[in-house]
């Protein structure tokens, strides 16, 4: 008698996701610089409040567990390369959970072969392809949403504590590791509750589960709350506020429309001409011409599968799968449109139940099971293409264009014309040096501080002249050479740069321009696409010591 049965479906989508994980290249790190930086000044320092943050409670902590273990037992030194290679690779094991997790719960409604390309499909999107090369916390909180997930609907169908219990931990899990995991909390609970209602109450097993998780999370953080030191109601409450970064200004549909195609399918730079299109950029216009050749039909490919897989679930699903994704999608999206949504990790809440709610249509007989097929299919390649082949060539362009301003400005150190300790003042957060600070390699060769002038969708976004002023008077005060760059200087900002005009109707890039045309320069370096180095003359004093002294 056979033991066990090998799940070659299993095995093929943990084989492809470890290619791509070793063969893809990274392409957009998040925060991960920043929880790096974070875990090695709490080891220098031992400052508690810098391990805790709200809306990512446990990701620092087990970063700093993780990268003093390795420390210990294999006598690797606690510094920033190291803390980003432990990350990295405790985000990629819990990739891996990810693909068993979502395998094993289509695997309780359909075959090993249907199986195993819903695995892979959910491990082929934009999103997860990009995350999960990175050190942030979303992939850990993902695949602990999918084994929640897997445990509500592959459990034996009675009510018992034990399941309740596994249930409850591993959905508080996905959700102290990222916090807009508590969106997909009210669909995941009614399905657990709705397929027990058989032996148990539906209200009881509701009130029951979601009493432990909320319990659960409510431990969890009175646990970080004193950890942190922090000791009154207000101070927790700017704790709580904090996680949201400052961001007020990137909300509606717009946005999520687009956001939610990004985390499915990898659309380059089309975001960006999406907003200049439906702002009407007058600085880089684009027509529907371009739009249409350039970024329309992947979108289009996108939500008619969207739209026929749903529709499919309502056809053919139980009742618990149809209520779970309904909650699931007003949650997700509403609070996209709210907040945000043009980000791709936005949607994760939405990943392992739209995974579930496919594999439930893959079950049915004839023509219909072949159009199903058929329009999975050929979203399936849409994905290989797109988040594989042209995600790669795209991505060693982009690296191509930070080497090569990385190595125009370690030149500038190399000669002496820029020092250790210098701000180098950019026109955009989306400038390629930017991009460079994940590399520590590169951040180590740079040895310059780099800074832009407006955070765009932040609350103090209008302050932007008010900060900027500080960070070039603190440079200053401490014996450093400030340097403009001369995109700034430029009167028209150039598509590459990724300005928006009226991405934030706030702030202007006539505004930018009038401020630092306004000062006294020095001596230019680099080149065409260099630096300016910002002189510390009485006049540039009177222009900058306004913007302060106007601020309370």
């Amino acid at each position: 008698m056979r033991l066990f049965r090998v799940e070659y479906g299993l095995l093929i989508s943990s084989l492809i996701y470890l290619v791509s994980l070793l063969a893809l290249p990274p392409q957009y790190l998040g925060d991960t610089a920043y929880y790096v930086s974070d875990i090695q000044k709490y080891y220098e320092t031992g400052n508690r409040i810098l391990l805790w943050e709200a809306g990512h409670l446990l990701w620092r902590p087990i970063g700093y567990v993780a990268t003093l273990a390795n420390d210990i037992i294999i006598q690797r030194p606690f510094d920033p390369s190291n803390i980003l290679t432990v990350l990295m690779v405790t985000n990629g094991a819990f990739g891996w959970l990810f693909v068993i997790c979502i395998y094993l719960t289509a695997r309780t409604f359909t075959t090993q072969t249907y199986s195993s390309f819903v695995a892979i499909g959910a491990v082929t999107t934009n999103a997860f392809v990009n995350y999960v090369h990175s050190g942030c916390s979303y992939v850990p909180g993902l695949a602990s949403l999918a084994v929640a997930t897997y445990i509500a609907v592959a459990t034996p169908k009675t009510y018992s504590i034990r399941n309740t219990l596994a249930f409850a931990f591993f959905l508080a899990l996905s959700v102290s590791l990222w916090l807009p995991y508590i969106l997909a909390f009210p669909a995941l609970v009614v399905v657990f509750a709705l397929r027990r209602a058989g032996q148990a109450s539906f209200i009881s097993a509701v009130v029951y589960s979601s009493g432990f998780v909320v319990l659960l999370l409510i431990g969890l953080y009175f646990i970080a709350i004193r950890l942190a030191g922090l000791t009154d109601t207000r101070e927790i409450a700017q704790w709580f506020q904090s996680s949201s970064h400052g961001i007020t200004h990137e909300g509606g549909v717009h946005r999520a429309a687009f956001g939610l195609a990004r985390s499915f399918v990898y659309m380059g730079d089309d975001g960006n001409l999406f907003k200049r299109f439906l702002l009407r950029d007058p600085y880089n216009p684009v027509s529907v011409t371009e739009l249409m050749r350039v970024s329309l039909v992947k979108l289009m490919l996108l939500y008619a599968w969207i739209i026929a897989s749903l529709y499919a679930v309502w056809q053919f699903s139980s009742v618990d799968v149809k209520v779970a994704l309904a909650l699931a999608f007003m949650s997700v999206l509403g609070f996209a449109i709210h907040w945000q949504g043009g980000d791709m990790e936005r949607y994760f809440p939405l990943f392992p139940l739209l995974a579930l709610g496919v594999a439930t249509t893959l079950r049915q007989d004839g023509s219909l099971r072949r159009l199903i097929n058929m329009v999975n299919l050929l979203f399936m390649m849409t994905l290989l293409v797109s988040n594989i082949v042209a995600r790669t060539l795209d991505e060693t362009r982009t690296q191509q264009r930070i080497q090569n301003r990385v190595q125009m400005v370690s030149s500038l150190v190399a000669a002496g014309d820029l020092h250790q300790g210098d701000l180098l003042i950019l026109a955009t957060p989306q400038d390629e040096l930017f991009h460079s600070r994940s590399n520590f390699w590169n951040a180590r060769l740079l040895q310059v501080r780099l800074s832009h002038p407006v955070w765009l969708g932040h609350k103090d976004a209008p302050k932007w002249r008010y900060q900027v002023t500080k960070e070039i008077f603190s440079a200053w005060l401490k014996g450093s050479q400030v340097w403009v760059s001369k995109r700034l200087l430029a009167q028209k900002p150039d598509a590459t740069w990724k300005w928006v005009e009226g991405d934030d109707p706030r702030v202007s890039w006539k505004d930018v321009h009038s401020f630092f045309t306004a000062l006294e320069y020095g001596k230019a370096v680099g080149g065409h696409d260099g630096f300016r180095q910002l002189l510390r003359t009485p006049e540039n004093m009177r222009l900058l010591s306004r913007w302060v002294e106007s601020m309370p």
